[in-house]
């Protein structure tokens, strides 16, 4: 494999749930990769509390049928800042953690690669962590790991188990965690009398963090996951209330510095992705809330976690208008009926991206002479507002509007 392809290997056994998931099979395990609570065994509260929704702005959404597969779990995603690198889980009851690219924001995942990572725990790995320069992984279970690596090309290192002084009780293993940027301060989620509840937890040594406090959540909801933003201003958490046949859904809480906690009074759930009829979580955002990966179940079972990505159809425009140009493409005529022309003032050699209004890539082309006018065939689209990005001897690019009449 190449060695600019991260080299991680996560074989996860069926431990990889927890100590309590060890006789369970992956169709009895929820859509956290754990085992089910009976109904009858959770605590049913009066929701007293109707929670005020947040727009983030996303007018986009969709399933990203081209990594998700349809007979294994597909969860905990992890999305870079600008967009271009997911990593996830994948698997039934043996995991293993993907990851894939892409070429823009408005272009399709590539085919995931598995990545393999050595770890000598015998418990397997039910989620993770990265930092933003993918150099720092936390890997969750019965234990928190931390690895680290030189570059991204490299291999991590062996992880080291991580001390949580605790004062909690029926702590039975980590769901998922997320640190802040400086890595001082986690938040883990864990099962504690029959509900998952997100704690906070503060670096005290070098591999040692000491519990702070316990995330409250509106009265009449229980918690169960947390993923902060890239600036730490922001946490996502994913929440439903006690009562047969709810769902979960992704709300936020927000806190005006890095160095104050997180309120209760600034509690929102999210506009847009939310959908009453599946269960919504497993959050991870890019830099400034552009786009949004998530898993959307609709049985609450781990084996049907599937990927979704919500995305603002500006951050597209946005992204390319931003680059710098060392160049000039013109593309004429602009209006057109169908065939557009584009003549490039350098020569050089071209690949290109046609998109529609929503930012969907509908075709591509590549190894163009910039020499001679290129002409773009749009007269089998519908009429309306598309989108010609060009990329000059694979390092700049441009992109250009175009109306079709």
């Amino acid at each position: 494999m190449k060695k600019n392809l991260l080299i991680i290997c996560l074989i996860v056994t069926v431990s990889a749930f927890g100590q309590r998931s060890s006789n369970v099979s992956s169709n009895e395990l929820n859509a956290f990769g754990f085992p089910k609570i009976p109904q009858s065994n959770l605590r049913v509260e009066q929701v007293s509390q109707t929670i005020t929704p947040i727009d983030l702005g996303f007018d986009t959404l969709r399933a990203l049928t081209e990594i998700n597969d349809s007979s294994a779990a597909n969860a905990y995603p992890w999305i870079s800042g600008d967009g271009l690198r997911l990593y996830y889980i994948h698997g039934t009851s043996f995991n293993y953690l993907n990851f894939t690219s892409r070429t823009s924001t408005g272009s399709l995942f590539r085919k995931p690669v598995t990545l393999p990572l050595p770890i000598s725990t015998t418990t397997g790995i039910r989620s993770f962590w990265l930092s933003e320069n993918e150099l720092d992984i936390y890997l969750f279970n019965d234990s928190v790991y931390h690895a680290q690596r030189t570059s991204v090309g490299d291999n991590f290192g062996n992880p080291t188990t991580l001390q949580l002084t605790q004062n909690i009780s029926s702590v039975t293993g980590y769901f998922n965690g997320t640190l802040n940027q400086s890595q001082n301060v986690l938040f883990v989620s864990n099962y504690d009398n029959n509900y998952i509840h997100v704690y906070e937890f503060h670096l005290t040594s070098a591999n040692s963090f000491t519990y702070v406090r316990t995330l409250q959540v509106p009265n009449g909801y229980t918690n169960s996951l947390a993923q902060l933003s890239k600036d730490d201003l922001t946490i996502f958490l994913d929440i439903s209330t006690a009562a047969v046949g709810a769902h979960d859904i992704i709300c936020q809480m927000n806190r005006a510095s890095i160095n104050d906690t997180f309120a209760i009074e600034t509690f929102k759930k999210l506009d847009f992705v939310n959908d009453s009829i599946y269960f919504d979580e497993q959050t991870s955002l890019s830099d400034n809330n552009n786009s949004m990966v998530f898993v959307r179940n609709a049985i609450d079972s781990w084996v049907a976690d599937r990927l979704f990505i919500a995305f603002k159809k500006s951050s597209l425009v946005t992204e390319y208008i931003s680059n710098k140009l060392s160049y000039e493409s013109v593309i004429y005529p602009n209006p057109s009926t169908g065939w557009v022309t584009v003549s490039f003032s350098t020569p050089g050699t071209l690949y290109g991206e046609v998109f529609n209004s929503l930012g969907e890539k509908l075709s591509d082309f590549s190894g163009v002479d910039t020499s001679v006018p290129f002409r773009i065939d749009l007269s089998n689209k519908p009429k309306g507002t598309y989108f010609i990005r060009t990329i000059y001897n694979s390092s700049n690019s441009s992109l250009n509007k175009v109306i079709v009449e």
